[in-house]
């Protein structure tokens, strides 16, 4: 029998039904709403700290390739080093030669060209000990680098390890040499930014076979004779100033007019040459080795940086995963509370539903509860 009471289309089940989902979508919605806000905040994060470890990244180039040039440099002063014991046991074999020797004569040459070799073999990007930034006063190469996040340089200064030299004219002109082919030159102005723009003179000899004799005038200038103009012999005059380590070759010690390095005298003025030069590069292998402490250093607080940002990194995913797993249960709770409320309002209703029930029947043909489809 259905009554004014029990008449629909639609049972007291299935609008139970209908109610849960519409009370869980609603709170779907919402916590999908939280869920959004918080992946934009992780995404925020980690674009941030992405950011700030491109910048790493591109900072650890400029710290490498700064480990690279001391390492370079370090390699460089090594051959240096047993360039100028070549050149010392060179004199040491003229000695017990008599001074006769003509090969140990051209084997202290040839180290002395190999030593300025190895000091001007890398690029300025990459050595510390050659290529000099003004060949005017030898001022050693710099290496300048971002050391760390932001905008914070350092500078590894340099240390020129090389031995050149320079004849200064009264008149202004100067005879510069090229040490990788041991020939001097004399300009009338020499362009150290651009040694292309000088102004030659034409006038050049050979540094093994060019030069004869040398002369210490007392007054601070020196007197060389050199083989000029077809083989004529001319003096030339100027005051010798030399660069880097200060060791000239063996044209530069000839007191007899006839042989270089053919007496005591000769070879001790060159070893006395030889002992300046060390003591200069020792004092430029110290300051490689700071500059590596310091590269070091860098690179270690660079790695200390990208670990930091890796931890952050973990630490903003594993704070999204906790507050998204804290969401779920969030949601969890509110329909476990939406089901209990409703099974309790449904309980209640068939509690109405049964007193109701009794009432009609015992009230029998009352107009209000008769049989609607009689």
């Amino acid at each position: 029998m259905i009554t004014a009471l029990t008449s629909g289309s639609l049972s007291f089940g299935s609008y139970q039904q209908v109610a849960l989902d519409n009370m869980q979508s609603r709170a779907a919605e919402a916590i999908q709403k939280k869920q959004t806000a918080l992946n934009e905040t992780f995404q925020a994060k980690s674009d941030s700290i992405d950011k700030a470890s491109d910048r790493l990244i591109k900072t650890s180039s400029g710290i490498k390739t700064a480990e690279i040039a001391v390492e370079n440099s370090m390699e460089s002063l090594d051959t240096i080093t047993e360039k100028l014991s070549a050149m010392r046991a060179a004199l040491g074999e003229l000695e017990r030669s008599d001074y006769q020797s003509d090969y140990w004569r051209k084997q202290y040459d040839e180290s002395l060209r190999d030593l300025n070799v190895a000091a001007d073999l890398y690029s300025p990007s990459y050595n510390l000990v050659g290529k000099v930034r003004d060949r005017a006063t030898w001022a050693p190469n710099e290496i300048s680098y971002n050391s760390g996040i932001g905008s914070s340089q350092a500078t590894l200064r340099g240390a020129y390890a090389g031995a050149d030299f320079r004849i200064e004219m009264a008149d202004g002109a100067v005879w510069v040499p090229d040490l990788g082919s041991q020939t001097i030159s004399e300009y009338t102005s020499y362009n150290t930014d651009k040694p292309t723009d000088s102004d030659a003179t034409g006038r050049a000899t050979s540094l093994s076979t060019g030069i004869t004799s040398v002369t210490d005038n007392g007054d601070g200038t020196m007197t060389f004779a050199m083989i000029l103009d077809g083989g004529v012999s001319t003096n030339v005059t100027g005051k010798l100033v030399t660069g880097g380590l200060g060791v000239t070759g063996s044209w530069n010690h000839n007191s007899t007019g006839a042989t270089p390095l053919s007496t005591a005298e000769d070879v001790a003025g060159a070893l006395a040459e030889l002992d300046k030069a060390e003591a200069v590069l020792t004092g430029a292998k110290a300051v490689m080795t700071g500059n590596a402490a310091t590269v070091k250093g860098h690179e270690a607080k660079l790695d200390q940086q990208m670990k930091g940002l890796t931890t952050q990194k973990k630490a903003a995913m594993q704070d999204n995963l906790t507050e998204q797993l804290k969401l779920q249960q969030e949601f969890a709770n509110q329909v476990e509370v939406m089901q209990r409320n409703l099974e309790s309002m449904s309980q209640q209703q068939q509690s109405y539903l049964t007193v109701f029930a009794s009432t009609v029947s015992s009230m029998g043909n009352s107009p209000f509860f008769v049989d609607q489809t009689a």
